[in-house]
């Protein structure tokens, strides 16, 4: 056999985990999906609608990552990767709690008054935002394809290029910092912390995809020796 190809040395508890990981990363994506539509201007969607959407989400999630961790600390699954296995479940679900973070947080500002109506101290970071949502869904996707692969030499690759979705998103952290400092001294403190707040856990959200694709592939390279 190639050890380049690992599912054949996967036991079923293991190649199962992994799906079920993958399935928490696609809950994520939905969740993704949704701020998006929030985000864009004018679409004339229910807020309340949606952020019930991705609480419900974040449930699934969760309760998903709980059976996960139980099967793991329960089932058939090699002693020397279960506390990986473990950390890769909690990292996964910590991404979704991210985007629930986010919902809460555009929700807050809306009953405010700052969210409604004449909103143009935000739009020279909407942009930014949906730029690093679409980032982070694109990190998230070719995600699920490395949960899903089983080739080690694929799952490398598909590292490399979250790693380089990361410094990306990085980049446009820092550029939207450097544009919202600029606008500091006309903007409310609210409005401050809003944006700041939104590019910091978005950018979590490409670490978190990050921190998993690390994960997975030292428990796939664990697995192959």
């Amino acid at each position: 056999m190639n050890l380049r190809d690992i599912k054949g040395l996967m036991v079923i508890g293991e190649k199962k985990v992994f799906s079920e990981i993958a399935e928490i990363i696609d809950i994520s994506r939905k969740a993704d999906a949704i701020m998006i539509s929030m985000l864009n201007e004018g679409n004339g969607n229910d807020r309340l609608a949606e952020n019930e959407a991705i609480r419900v989400l974040e449930k699934k999630s969760d309760d998903l990552s709980f059976g996960i961790k139980a099967d793991v600390t329960n089932g058939a699954i090699s002693s020397n990767i279960i506390n990986n296995l473990l950390e890769c479940v909690e990292m996964a679900d910590s991404i979704m709690d991210d985007f629930y973070y986010i919902s809460r947080e555009m929700s807050r500002l809306r009953s405010t008054g700052f969210g409604k109506g004449k909103d143009e101290w935000l739009k020279p970071f909407n942009g930014t935002i949906l730029s690093m949502l679409e980032l982070a869904d694109s990190a998230m996707e070719v995600l699920i394809r490395m949960l899903r692969s089983g080739n080690l030499s694929e799952m490398k690759e598909i590292r490399k290029r979250i790693e380089e979705m990361e410094e990306q998103g990085d980049n446009i952290k820092d550029a939207a910092f450097d544009r919202l400092y600029g606008l500091a001294a006309d903007m409310h403190y609210l409005q401050f912390n809003h944006v700041s707040d939104m590019v910091h856990k978005i950018d979590d959200i490409l670490d978190g995809c990050e921190d998993v694709s690390d994960l997975v592939l030292a428990i796939a390279t664990s697995i192959s020796k």
